[in-house]
């Protein structure tokens, strides 16, 4: 429980602070929150997604649709996307915790656990209103359905793992790794005896 309690405090404490300057080497981090809400700013506040040339929702329609709900719910600023992108980070630990105590043991999971709740860069992107903590959710949602070992629960993980290609399209990189799952999952034997 102290774990949990950490690994949620250091999340939540101050959520309307500056990143830390020395997080990325790049400005996205001073600038990507703002690039990133301001599509479901502008449905929320006018009305209309589109008021000039960056458009979101065609990067993370996901994220996007979450957003202008939780605008609409809790108003319109920085600190309510970064809302969106701490409970996510707080879901994929838990789900994560699961399917790793699912699959290996509990001395694996409580260390995965520590790994991905207390590492600093991953505390620090959580708490950011960035596409990253939303789309490592299904993620590890597609893990976490994947730790079932049923058919229904591999289909689920697919489905999923194709739904994090629209919660942030950099995330095609990944594919190969879904094909991989795919053909050792249609073909169970494929690599026994290498």
């Amino acid at each position: 429980m102290l774990l949990v309690g950490v690994i949620t405090l250091l999340r939540v404490i101050d959520v309307g602070a500056d990143t830390w300057k020395d997080l990325d080497w790049g400005t996205g981090i001073w600038t990507d929150e703002g690039f990133y809400a301001h599509n479901a700013r502008n449905q929320v506040l006018f009305g209309v997604v589109e008021r000039d040339g960056f458009n979101n929702y065609n990067l993370s329609p996901v994220l996007h649709a979450v957003q202008v709900a939780v605008f609409r719910m809790f108003g319109v600023g920085l600190v309510q996307s970064r809302w969106i992108s701490i409970v996510a980070s707080l879901a994929t630990c838990a789900v994560t915790f699961d399917a790793c105590r699912r699959l290996f043991s509990i001395r694996v999971d409580t260390f995965v656990l520590m790994m991905i709740g207390l590492e600093s860069s991953i505390v620090l992107y959580s708490r950011l209103g960035l596409m990253e903590s939303p789309a490592v959710l299904v993620a590890a949602l597609a893990l976490w359905c994947w730790s079932f070992d049923t058919s229904t629960g591999r289909f689920v993980s697919g489905f999923l793992g194709a739904a994090a290609l629209a919660s942030k399209t950099t995330f095609l990189i990944f594919v190969p790794a879904l094909v991989i799952a795919v053909i050792i999952a249609a073909w169970p034997n494929v690599g026994k005896g290498l």
